[in-house]
């Protein structure tokens, strides 16, 4: 059976987005029962074939006009909820639609999702539905969509509101730019860290696909929408982008896991996951360039649930794992291992603590050893609104780097250096840090371990690598939440309270295995202070010139208010201060 040349000339000309308002049912029918071949020939490409067909299969599905125990699931244009006022149509399911609508008070343009309630569920529903948006509203991250409002509607039940997105879908930026591996690989690991963030408190969001992800009109960062918050009011029918176990289980985190997989193989290879599933043989090329391993990864994450990764962040470790060990850094899955670690290294190692920090590395210089762990490359929002100078907003680190677990001990820095400025205050032994040392020793000290271990790259932190290893996925006032305790660091809770430092490991890590990052002393950066805007930043090294240093951490001498992570301290450069001293970090090559 060949397409209809006018339909499809219609279809290649306006594209996906068009299709919905201009296709009959028969319409649909012939074009589902239609081969790839039928496609290919007119010159469409595989993506848009699949991504058509997805969209084709949604419209078939039963009961989408009907309402559910007295509710109305579709509203049609004009109709108003909650005093919302209907624009257009953007989706519909089995139990409500996605709208844009303008605001009755500002009237903005938004976008309302509702969901009809159910008189066998309804109590929970409800309870479920405003903790899920409650949790939402409180993920602040430039790739989730601000939640602007929620209620309840008499026709069309529960809706939130979210703000309208001026831009395109993944579908769209990925079918007209031809992006890079790289670059798929990118978007892909901060679309399932955003889903990660949500699974740590409980939140799924039960329909993620090419269609629900987008890009702002002239941003690279995807935002991720269409949350499908609270419970189902029934199991949806399976589709091409969630597991058949939906329709007796129903959908949750472990749907996510599934959707997000099959997300990577559509990436990597333009089928769908359902077409993926229980066949690698389709994506195997196409995957194992990449890495050997990756195929199996994904034949996993889309088989049964038992065999599927726990939730998205244990997916993106896993595929984090594969693509460190591609790119020749270190990975317990290697059997290379010894090859990927540092040259300087006189000892590695892994340990229990997350992705980033899990893996050590030992710098040795005249019998004292220095351990460093692995940060990998991450997005996270840096600054917080205490801080005047460091507002919220979003820094991407293109590259990982090797971060001293502790400050440098004084034992560390007499073995580099002739002479110990810590000596002039008479405190502490070789175990507590090196303290009263100014910006100008710190560059110093780099300098020398990079004399001593040539092909080092040994720095002081930009402040971004500071905050970022600091927080370690954290995004309250410090690492272990909101207040501080003496477990953790080492500080004053009034100033001065404390006398003198203390050793570098007697409190607690972070989870990327970083400890002292709150108070003991100040960590000098490498970057010269200057006030920080709001605008989503890459690989931010501050000015190229001025008159203070950046310092971060607070110190012993510091209350809790100045050892959060988003607080910054300025000194000049030569100012020599009893508690100021400094960590490491080592570029690796690329």
């Amino acid at each position: 059976m060949k397409i209809h040349m006018d339909l499809l000339t219609f279809l290649n000309a306006n594209g996906l987005a068009q299709w919905q308002s201009h296709l009959s049912g028969k319409q649909i029918e012939d074009l589902l029962g239609f081969n790839e071949q039928d496609f290919t020939e007119f010159g469409w490409p595989l993506a848009a074939i699949n991504m058509l067909k997805d969209a084709l299969y949604d419209a078939k599905l039963p009961g989408k006009p009907v309402g559910v125990d007295g509710y109305s699931s579709i509203a049609p244009v004009g109709a108003e909820i909650s005093g919302y006022t209907v624009l257009a149509i953007l989706g519909q399911s089995h139990s409500g639609g996605v709208y844009k609508v303008r605001c009755p008070h500002t009237h903005k343009v938004a976008v309302i999702k509702t969901q009809a309630l159910s008189c066998s569920n309804e109590r929970p529903q409800r309870q479920a539905f405003k903790r899920d948006v409650a949790a939402l509203k409180e993920m602040v991250h430039p790739g989730v969509v601000a939640v602007l409002d929620h209620g309840e509607d008499p026709q069309y039940g529960l809706f939130y509101i979210i703000e309208y997105l001026d831009g395109e879908t993944l579908a769209q930026r990925v079918l007209t730019t031809k992006p890079t591996t790289a670059q798929l690989f990118q978007w892909w690991g901060e679309i399932t860290s955003i889903v990660a963030r949500a699974h740590k408190v409980d939140v799924s969001h039960r329909d993620i696909r090419p269609q629900n992800i987008f890009f702002r009109a002239g941003s690279d960062q995807p935002v991720v929408t269409d949350w499908n918050l609270g419970l189902p009011m029934r199991p949806p029918e399976p589709k091409s982008w969630s597991p058949l176990e939906i329709k007796t289980f129903g959908s949750g985190i472990f749907t996510d896991v599934y959707s997000l997989a099959g997300l990577l193989g559509w990436l990597l290879t333009h089928y769908a996951p359902m077409v993926l599933e229980g066949s690698a043989a389709l994506y195997l090329e196409a995957t194992g360039k990449i890495h050997r391993s990756l195929p199996e990864v994904l034949r996993r994450s889309l088989s049964m649930v038992r065999y599927r990764p726990g939730n998205a962040g244990e997916l993106l470790q896993a595929i984090r794992n594969l693509l460190m060990e591609s790119a020749g850094t270190p990975s317990p899955a290697s059997s290379k291992r010894q090859r990927c670690w540092p040259a300087w290294a006189a000892d590695v190692g892994e340990d229990s603590y997350r992705f980033n920090g899990r893996w050590w590395a030992d710098l040795l210089v005249k019998g004292i050893r220095y351990r460093m762990r692995w940060i990998a490359p991450g997005t996270f929002i840096m600054g917080d609104a205490l801080e005047e100078g460091n507002p919220p907003h979003q820094v991407i680190l293109s590259r990982g780097f090797w971060m001293g677990q502790t400050p440098v001990t004084r034992a560390f820095y007499g073995a580099i250096h002739s002479s110990d400025p810590s000596f002039d205050f008479l405190v502490g032994g070789p175990g507590h840090p090196v303290q009263a040392v100014t910006h100008l020793d710190g560059v110093i000290l780099c300098e020398r371990l990079n004399e001593m271990f040539p092909g080092m790259d040994a720095r002081l932190p930009t402040e971004a690598q500071w905050e970022y290893a600091c927080r370690a996925d954290t995004q309250t006032p410090f690492w272990c939440g909101n207040s501080l305790s003496d477990i953790v660091a080492h500080y004053s809770r009034e100033w001065g309270e404390q006398s003198a430092t203390s050793p570098v490991e007697e409190r607690q890590a972070n989870p990327w295995g970083l400890q002292d990052m709150h108070g003991n002393v100040g960590e000098w950066c490498a970057d010269w202070y200057a006030w920080l805007g709001d605008e989503p930043v890459v690989d931010p090294v501050g000015p190229s010139e001025g008159d203070d240093r950046v310092f971060r951490g607070g110190g012993w001498l510091s209350s809790a208010r100045y050892c959060r992570s988003a607080s910054r301290g300025r000194l000049e450069t030569s100012r020599r201060e009893k508690f100021m001293g400094l960590r490491l970090v080592i570029i690796p090559p690329h």
